[in-house]
């Protein structure tokens, strides 16, 4: 196997590359990564028909010979119902596992185990081995140089990376890896952990809900209110992520988030009710004028902000000249 060295420059690492061809069958994945989204895709596929071959270099490194076993383990464990990936692994004889290409090598992988016709042209593929021995944290930080200098970050991919480089490093040189500020790194961690908190533990899903749990304003989510909404997704009572962005209007009011709490209320019987028409209750010796004082108190609290979003709203403006003809209605009558 000819080969052709070069160096490439990630991050501020310079690492030294041997350009060959190399078996398909010989590299593996490493399961150690954070890329946990479905690597499969028909468009890639069709490209790699059409080019007759992978056109990008899988980057890889070589294996050491005592971890193929534990790796293999670990991908029959992340590929679980891939077959078409399960019976390629089966046939491998593991010598360098991947930094970058995994969707790459995925989709050749499913080429291959559709079409043997196929291996004419994919049972090698370009590669770039690295000569030089990486740590694990020198690995990580490698494969997230790549995917932030490509801003092709898949679905919870920032979370795991953010939890991960955190365990590897201090969190201002996380930060820095990542790309983002130390605010951004630690709610990225804190979503994370609060995924992990679901059920099956951090995956696409719990990661989604989340986010949007996360999205909530702080004071939206008091501890009591985050437990009952993780709670109420491992018992599958909330089986939609986007449902729980309806609770901005109702964890605001108290009786709204006494409500949710219930164990066996669900959102949407939560807005629901929040949403039907108050039943005014006219107590004697209550009167207007601590009607109106609420009502002064109610409209008080929306700032110039809310004011301004609402400008030129149709709607809105005929609810306040109703309401101001109705106050002028009552002043009449007071004078």
């Amino acid at each position: 196997m000819k080969s052709l060295e070069r160096r490439i420059s990630i991050g501020d690492r310079t690492l030294t590359v041997q350009g060959m061809m190399v078996k398909l069958s010989s590299i593996i994945p490493n399961p150690n990564q954070p890329r946990m989204a479905n690597l499969l895709d028909s468009s890639l596929r069709t490209s790699l028909l059409e080019t007759r071959g992978l056109t990008t270099p899988l980057l890889v490194e070589k294996l050491a010979p005592d971890a193929a076993a534990s790796y293999i383990k670990k991908l029959e464990q992340r590929y679980y119902g891939s077959t078409e990936i399960l019976d390629f692994l089966k046939t491998t004889e593991p010598q360098y596992v991947i930094i970058d290409g995994e969707r790459r090598w995925c989709n050749s992988v499913n080429l291959i185990q559709e079409n043997p016709e196929v291996r004419e042209f994919l049972s090698e593929v370009p590669t770039d081995i690295i000569s030089e021995d990486l740590s694990e944290k020198e690995r990580y930080v490698v494969w997230v140089s790549i995917h932030k200098i490509r801003k092709d970050w898949k679905a919870m991919e920032k979370e795991t990376a953010a939890f991960r480089l955190a365990q590897l490093m201090d969190p201002m040189s996380a930060a820095n890896v990542l790309g983002v500020s130390l605010p951004q790194l630690q709610r990225f961690i804190e979503t994370y952990n609060l995924a992990q908190r679901m059920k099956k533990g951090a995956n696409e899903r719990s990661i989604s809900y989340a986010r949007e749990i996360m999205s909530l304003a702080k004071r939206m989510r008091p501890q009591e209110t985050v437990d009952a909404i993780v709670e109420k997704v491992n018992r599958h009572v909330i089986t939609d992520a986007v449902d729980i962005r309806s609770l901005r209007g109702v964890l605001d009011d108290p009786n709204g988030r006494k409500e949710f709490l219930k164990s066996d209320e669900t959102i949407a019987a939560v807005v629901a009710k929040s949403q039907a028409p108050a039943q005014i209750q006219v107590q004697p010796g209550v009167g207007l004028k601590q009607d109106l004082a609420t009502f002064r108190m109610l409209i008080e609290k929306y700032g110039w902000r809310d004011t301004a979003a609402l400008k030129g709203d149709l709607e809105t403006m005929r609810e306040v000249d109703n309401t101001m003809q109705l106050l002028a209605d009552i002043k009449k009558a007071l004078s």
